[in-house]
Order: C-alpha cells, then structure tokens, then sequence
C-alpha cells in the first residue's frame, strides 16, 4: 500500500538508465518461485538480450508483479511466455502471456483498479492485495508507457507493456 501511496502522491522519481532487460527478466522469474516454478508452471523466456531505458527498480517490481500474478492464475501443467519485441517507432513491448484462468472483457478494468481482486470461480482463490497490477500500471504511466491486458476466460492472459525508448 505504501507504494500505491507513494506513486498517487508523486513521490517516486524515475532514476532511467539503461541496463539488461533480459538479466532482470531471468532474475525475476527466479524470485516468483524458484526452481518450484519449473515442476509446476513452465516458464518460457525466449527473450534475447537486449537494453530497456528505463528505471531497473522498478522495472523489476512490474514485472515481479505480473510474472507472480500469471503464476497465481496458471494452474499445474500450465505455461508462462514472457516475450520482446521493438515496434516500428522503437518502443520495447513486453509480454507477459500465461495459460491461466482469464478473465472476461468487462473485469479487466476491475482487475487494474487498487484493491481489484477478482473471484473467477469458487475454486480460484488466491492470497493478495489486489495492488500488483494497478500499481504496475501507474509505474508504466510514469515511464510514458502503458500496461494492457487482453484476456478470456478459461484461455489465459496476456498482458502487454510499451515502453518508450528515446532517439
């Protein structure tokens, strides 16, 4: 809570460097779980090494947020992409796909909204805040960039993020 605090009120200030995407990537999958992760979930990280302009620190709480809620939703036997690609003006666009639960179109706004926790289905319980994901998008809206999900329930999620690279 005290992140959401800190990044309604303004008091967080971008430190942008450049830096491995890829090695916070790798770094971030280990935190969510480990070498449990690999008996449970598959995680693919088909990801090239490649340098993001933006703040490390909290590029990793983005995507420690998302990769751990992909993970949360992902039931044993499932996988997690986490992908990259440049788009045509030279933004990184990041994706985090998993073959989870989903979730209906009118419940993505819900699910990006501080405290949003959704309940899919009696058996789909989980522990949390319900603060990851709108807080990762209020750190995106810091970057300049944008946090989208697309999801379907019983097909998974994929939730994509663009971030602005400078000339």
């Amino acid at each position: 809570m005290l992140d959401l605090a800190k990044v309604e009120a303004g008091h967080i200030n971008l430190q942008i460097t450049e830096f491995s995407a890829r090695d916070t990537l790798v770094d971030c999958t280990k935190l969510v779980g480990g070498d449990k992760v690999e008996d449970r979930i598959k995680i693919h990280l088909p990801v090239p090494d490649f340098s993001l302009r933006a703040d490390p620190q909290l590029f990793k709480q983005i995507m420690i947020n998302l990769i751990s809620n992909a993970h949360k939703f992902t039931p044993e036997g499932g996988e997690i992409v986490i992908s990259a690609d440049t788009n045509e003006i030279g933004d990184k666009i990041i994706s985090i796909a998993d073959s989870g639960v989903g979730i209906s179109e009118s419940e993505i706004d819900k699910a990006l909204e501080p405290f949003g926790q959704l309940r899919t289905s009696a058996h789909v319980s989980h522990e949390g805040t319900g603060l990851g994901q709108s807080i990762s998008k209020k750190l995106m809206e810091l970057h300049g960039g944008e946090l989208e999900i697309r999801s379907l329930p019983n097909s998974g999620t994929i939730v994509e993020l663009r971030f602005p690279q400078p000339d």
